[in-house]
């Protein structure tokens, strides 16, 4: 399914821009720490949106604790 690999690619850039910018989360400005949260938010967006394709029902307590893990954040 080619849209499944589209899909996969855009949360994959999504989750890689998150942990390139946690990973210097401590010399962050206001500024900064505003864009993490924002790019947060739309990984946490775009998987809800698209999990359907991916997640089959006996699947669905592990993408709860992702939402909740990503609303955390």
């Amino acid at each position: 399914m080619a849209g499944g690999r589209i899909v996969a690619g855009l949360l994959a850039k999504r989750s890689k821009k998150i942990l390139e910018k946690i990973d210097a989360i401590e010399a962050l400005d206001a500024r900064g720490r505003h864009k993490l949260r924002t790019a947060v938010n739309k990984l946490r967006y775009a998987c809800e949106f698209f999990a359907c394709l991916f997640t089959p029902p006996n699947r669905w307590p592990r993408r709860k604790r992702s939402r909740t893990t990503l609303k955390s954040l």
